[in-house]
């Protein structure tokens, strides 16, 4: 049942699109339709809180769509990109300090938001994230990209080398 429905998917976005096009006359609305072909492989895959993880941009897209294109609500359907992170935690089963942080600032800003209804200034509280995780949590991201072998034998994995003398 689940292989059937995944290839239908495709097809009743096809449907869904046409029809907030041709009766609603929201062909923007139904371009998001589109996303539910992604959306159908999470739901129908054996992990799907890390598929679930895995596309959640994703469908933050399509439901930020949704709230826009349907509702008129573009100047708060933003607030759906916040689950991203949250879900990336909840799925990976790991809270860190420096999600944490990143969490409390986040829900700083909102508050500050939705309170002074100034979100054109309080974005700059967002400032916050990078300077606490490089202040109290730093990552140590020195690598080197020639620890092992030559250059000729790392890019000879991407081009490939001609050593004859012919042209042709």
């Amino acid at each position: 049942m689940k292989q059937r429905i995944m290839k239908a998917t495709p097809l009743i976005s096809l449907t869904l699109f046409l029809g907030a096009g041709l009766f609603w006359e929201d062909w923007l609305l139904g371009l998001s339709f589109f996303l539910l072909v992604p959306i159908s492989w999470i739901l129908y895959s054996s992990k799907p809180l890390k598929r679930l993880n895995d596309i959640m941009m994703l469908l933050a897209l399509l439901v930020f769509i949704w709230l826009g294109a349907g509702f008129g609500w573009w100047e708060y359907a933003w607030v759906v990109f916040l689950l991203v992170p949250i879900v990336s935690m909840i799925s990976e089963k790991r809270v860190t300090p420096r999600r944490i942080v990143t969490m409390v600032i986040i829900g700083l800003f909102v508050m500050l938001g939705f309170l002074t209804e100034e979100w054109d200034k309080v974005w700059i509280v967002l400032f916050l994230i990078p300077i606490t995780n490089m202040i109290f949590f730093p990552r140590n991201t020195r690598r080197s990209v020639f620890d092992h072998g030559s250059l000729r034998e790392k890019m000879s994995r991407f081009i490939v080398i001609d050593d004859d003398d012919d042209d042709f």
